[in-house]
């Protein structure tokens, strides 16, 4: 830490006014009008400890991060930072308050386009179901992969990569995947309202399963962004982080297929049959 300020006695920015506090980063002083607490301080400094403006773009998201301390919601930048800036926007999901309803709608976009290729591959050929049905089918069906990716988001949060910053809180671990998951929910969303209008038109199966491998390789897209979305906000490496989301991935896999045995075979029902009174 540099001593070139500290033997100040006024404040760098207000010279009129006394110095009361000190920047933990370059030790310059500063009255009580400047500079915010840091998120963490590792050391004992003489006076309290701020993060002065000269500064703040040079410590760490984990030390310092401007959306931690209640910006306002703004939906619009947000979004924008979600889809083309993506390290900022995980630094405000990671730390700060984020709009849920323009990520919420892009996510459960992504969710319909899954579940209307899910219903094209099972009830296509059906001649007695229409394409109207299958709209609706894929609709509710959209609930129950929304409802895997919260499973996925809690996976992610339990196994989130380790590093000097601060843990994510499980709210904070659901902002980042969701916001992991803006681009991927545009493209499955595209991808299989593609599939629904192809399998609708044609009768070959080849666009569809074209367009199902688009929404698998969205997911996985979507993962890793999660992964390394945590990996920025814990201050480790993006690799422990896609790590992470493969962790995640597989614990899901594993829940999934736990209840799809559990439906196609009841064990209590097995077990009531081969009891004897």
């Amino acid at each position: 830490m540099s001593t070139t300020h500290e033997a100040a006695v006024a404040c760098v920015d207000h010279p009129e006014l006394p110095t009361t506090r000190t920047c933990m980063i370059c030790g310059r002083g500063y009255c009580d009008y400047c500079g915010d607490p840091p998120l963490v301080q590792r050391r004992k400094t003489a006076k309290p400890a701020i993060i002065c403006r000269h500064c703040s773009g040079k410590a760490r998201p984990w030390v310092w991060n401007p959306y931690a301390y209640g910006r306002d919601e703004e939906p619009g930048e947000h979004l924008t930072q979600a889809l083309w800036a993506p390290r900022t926007a995980m630094l405000r999901a990671g730390y700060g308050r984020i709009p849920a309803g323009a990520l919420a709608l892009l996510i459960w976009l992504g969710c319909l386009g899954m579940a209307w290729i899910g219903v094209e591959l099972r009830v296509a050929g059906d001649p007695d179901v229409v394409a109207f049905a299958r709209f609706g089918y894929g609709i509710a069906w959209s609930w129950i992969v929304a409802l895997a990716f919260a499973a996925f988001a809690i996976s992610l949060h339990a196994v989130q990569p380790g590093g000097p910053g601060r843990p994510a809180t499980a709210a904070q671990s659901l902002q980042v995947a969701a916001t992991a998951f803006a681009w991927p929910g545009a493209a499955a969303f595209c991808a299989g309202l593609t599939g629904f209008v192809a399998s609708t038109l044609w009768t070959s199966e080849l666009p569809l399963l074209a367009c199902g491998a688009g929404c698998l390789l969205a997911t996985g897209w979507g993962a890793a962004m999660a992964g390394w979305g945590l990996a920025v906000r814990r201050g480790s490496k993006p690799l422990m982080g896609i790590v992470s989301a493969a962790a995640a991935a597989v614990a899901l896999a594993v829940m999934a297929a736990l209840v799809v045995w559990i439906l196609v075979n009841p064990p209590w029902q097995t077990g009531w049959e081969n009891t004897a009174f």
